[in-house]
């Protein structure tokens, strides 16, 4: 992008090279702002994970859906059995 602007810089008009200066001066401005209203941020950090309880909370939801899984898999059996009687 950079390279754009320096290869059709020559072919502006004043006018132009005028109003594109105020608006890379206003840009660097602006940024100067932004960087000096995050100096007093400190950046975040994620809390430690504790493998043990992840762990276990995966394991617990795995024995849930599988459990689950096993009740619709009996209605499911219990069903077709009457399908069937009919």
């Amino acid at each position: 992008e950079r390279e754009y602007w320096m290869q059709i810089l020559p072919i502006m008009s004043e006018e132009q090279i005028v109003k594109l200066k105020d608006i890379l001066n206003n840009e660097k401005e602006q940024l100067k702002q932004l960087g000096g209203e995050y100096k007093g941020f400190k950046p975040i950090s994620a809390p430690p994970i504790d493998e043990k309880s992840r762990k276990e909370r995966i394991s617990n939801i795995q024995q849930k859906e599988q459990s689950q899984e096993e009740k619709e898999e009996a209605e499911e059996e219990k069903l077709l059995k009457k399908m069937q009687e009919l």
